[in-house]
């Protein structure tokens, strides 16, 4: 049998073995595009926000400044905040996306005294641990953009509200001593943050000029002015917390979080 007459049955073996394979690299390929664009759909949302909460985790203070670039990059914000006279901090603020924000104070020896976490989508809502190390009696949950301030246990240490023309904080601090590792955790209400918010009534007083009030400030109201307080906290949410040591909160606390003039041109 001469080589040309095989030439034919040497083609239909060829092709009866290539076709199969050049469908299966076909769908090999079209199967590696299809699991490189569900991997970068869930880089940009899921595996984004999952990101976000490990590197949270490893926060702590005390931490060295650098340590925080490494985890976060070049913070997107910086600005000095004097918290008594003659000691001035430094804030850092990282956009997290669209997710949220890290905030971080750090003190003239470079080391974090306070850093806050702030949720600013519907779809970011971490539970995290308050209180101190799991398993302490004083350890409570906080899911952001979710759980209400009348949901949080124990005792109010120091209540924080700020009101104005375009600015409302309200927070609350509960230091524990020991059990905390002497730490303030502190849960607030943002305005950059997401969640509901019912506003405590301007036209309930205070009698100081600080942001930082004592928990004897309510006791101190009408019946109706602490209905007012009651209702507000029965409603708002918790879209911020902060842990910080006493030099990272100053004498008249609050700020915690980013504050909208600092991040209003990012939303223009």
């Amino acid at each position: 049998m001469s080589i040309s007459a095989d030439l034919p049955v040497i083609w239909r073996h060829a092709t009866d073995v290539a076709v199969p394979i050049l469908k299966n690299t076909g769908s090999l390929v079209a199967a590696l595009a299809i699991g490189k664009l569900l991997l970068d759909l869930w880089r940009g949302t899921f595996g984004r926000r999952r990101r976000w909460l490990k590197l949270y985790r490893q926060l702590s203070l005390g931490l060295q400044v650098d340590y925080l670039f490494e985890l976060f990059g070049k913070a997107a914000y910086k600005r000095v905040v004097t918290v008594s006279p003659g000691e001035d901090t430094i804030e850092y603020v990282w956009p997290l996306s669209t997710d949220g924000y890290l905030q971080a104070i750090i003190s003239s020896d470079e080391t974090v005294v306070r850093y806050s976490l702030t949720s600013c989508s519907r779809r970011f809502k971490p539970k995290l641990q308050m209180g101190g190390p799991k398993g302490t009696s004083s350890t409570f949950k906080v899911k952001l953009g979710s759980t209400r301030f009348a949901d949080l246990p124990g005792e109010i240490s120091d209540v924080y509200l700020v009101r104005g023309a375009s600015y409302y904080e309200y927070g609350e601090n509960r230091y524990v001593g020991r059990p905390g590792k002497y730490a303030h955790w502190i849960c607030s209400y943002n305005v950059m943050g997401t969640g509901h918010l019912e506003a405590i009534s301007i036209e309930i007083p205070v009698e100081t000029d600080s942001m930082r009030l004592p928990p004897s400030w309510y006791e101190g109201l009408s019946e109706a002015d602490q209905e007012n307080v009651r209702q507000s906290r029965a409603k708002t949410v918790v879209n911020t917390v902060t842990i910080s040591d006493s030099n990272g909160i100053g004498p008249d606390g609050g700020n915690f979080g980013p504050r909208y003039e600092l991040v209003e041109r990012r939303l223009a």
